[in-house]
């Protein structure tokens, strides 16, 4: 960790550690939260610079610590306010300029019908030390996947499709059908009905930019993906990974009681959220509530196990 002349740093410690700069009101050398930042900030540098050769590293000016612009935690600070120029280590999946929070590592699972933007505006949320892994409807199954070879700290499931019984099976036949006689433009007019909610079901504009994302050929993988899947539910069994499920409330393609029976098969804590008004696309259609509800799980923020394997 270093310091900089214009601005508050980090003094060198004994063992390796940090104990705060002097000259820094919101951290006082004796403050015990101030060492905890000083020692959090430490093991957030270690992180980038694991792995990184000599060169690779551009200048930044200083490592700011205490709160700072409503929030707390170690943030890079670069030539240009707020701009961190820190290169991230090759293959990490978290991406933001002012780093906000702690040290986990964020991997996304859009599936095959996500608009063009994907899942990309929860990639700068701050998580627990760890793994986390957020996923899209058919998503899901890979994320599990991953969470049982690797080992995950908390998995969101956002319109999770994990099994298919009849009444899938039936919507998956429209789809089918319109793909079939319409091409792209006939699965998407389908779609409508099956995916958008209230808030955006009479919207061309959205409506428009979710088929500009949406090719022929993927939606053959899509439909063949999900017309053979068994009951995939038996992943979450080979996870303790805290578990979030988040539905559209007037989701027609997987109803809110999908998504409770997905919950139901977590071995560890599993809470469930059904967001008014939204379908099967609720994380675009309802893009700042869903923001939020993931950004405090990932921090374990509002997360309280209850006994009997329940949670609020």
């Amino acid at each position: 960790p270093v310091g900089h002349p214009e601005g508050p740093g980090l003094l060198p410690g004994e063992g390796g550690k940090v104990q705060g700069h002097g000259r820094h009101p919101a951290f006082p050398r004796q403050d015990e939260e101030g060492l905890h930042q000083a020692l959090h900030a430490e093991e957030f540098l270690l992180r980038r610079l694991k792995g990184l050769a000599l060169g690779q590293v551009a200048p930044f000016r200083r490592l700011q610590l205490g709160q700072s612009g409503g929030h707390r935690g170690p943030e890079l600070v670069g030539r240009v306010p707020g701009e961190a120029l820190f290169p991230l280590q090759e293959g990490l999946d978290l991406h933001a300029l002012a780093y906000k929070g702690a040290v986990g590592e964020i991997r996304l699972f859009p599936g095959l019908l996500a608009p063009p933007a994907g899942l990309d505006f929860l990639l700068d949320l701050p998580s627990e030390e760890g793994l986390h892994l957020v996923a899209f409807a058919e998503g899901a199954l890979d994320a599990l996947k991953v969470a049982f070879q690797e080992g995950a700290r908390s998995l969101v499931l956002l319109s999770p499709v994990l099994f298919r019984d009849a009444l899938l099976s039936a919507r998956l036949g429209a789809l089918r059908f319109g793909l079939e006689r319409g091409g792209v433009e006939g699965f998407a007019r389908v779609g409508r009905a099956l995916f958008f909610g209230a808030l955006s079901a009479g919207s061309e504009e959205v409506y428009e930019a979710w088929k500009e994302g949406l090719s022929e050929a993927g939606l053959w993988r899509w439909l063949g993906r999900l017309e053979a899947l068994a009951d995939e539910r038996r992943w979450l069994r080979g996870t303790a990974a805290r578990v979030l499920v988040v539905q559209g409330a007037l989701d027609a393609f997987t109803p809110p009681l999908h998504g409770a029976k997905v919950a139901d098969f977590a071995k560890g804590e599993a809470l469930r959220f059904v967001v008014d008004e939204a379908g099967h696309l609720v994380p675009w259609e309802a893009q700042e509530e869903v923001r939020d509800l993931v950004a405090d799980f990932l921090l374990g923020e509002g997360f309280r196990p209850l006994p009997g394997g329940l949670a609020l």
